[in-house]
């Protein structure tokens, strides 16, 4: 799996102003992720790209779109080792809380780390 190069990886406000409705929606309960041991970053340059979400510590990205579907990015970003969540727009609007469940688990599952929420 490709290492984490800050370098490589650049953080950008540029697109933080104009961001969607979904954006806003997943990224205020992706900060609560935090709880679960996952520090996630907003809105970073990757190779003259930029990613929505990102976790270092899982090496994952997260991609909204409109329509959910593959792009250029999930391709280039997976060919460098790191896995890549994609969700529509529609999804986290619906229910939020489901999508960054979602996200987290993904998180989760690519670190086998345990959950520390107790049923």
């Amino acid at each position: 799996m490709a290492q984490f190069h800050p370098t490589r990886i650049v953080r950008t406000s540029e697109r933080k102003d104009g961001a969607s409705a979904a954006e806003r929606r997943l990224w205020s309960r992706l900060q609560n992720a935090r709880s679960e041991g996952f520090q996630f970053r907003r809105h970073l340059h990757f190779d003259g790209h930029v990613v929505d979400f990102f976790c270092a510590s899982a090496h994952l990205a997260v991609e909204l779109s409109p329509d959910g579907e593959g792009s250029a990015l999930t391709r280039l970003l997976q060919n460098k080792g790191y896995s890549v969540i994609r969700l529509s727009h529609d999804e986290v609007n619906q229910d939020p809380g489901r999508a960054a469940l979602s996200v987290v688990g993904a998180c989760k599952v690519v670190t086998d780390k345990p959950s520390l929420i107790l049923s």
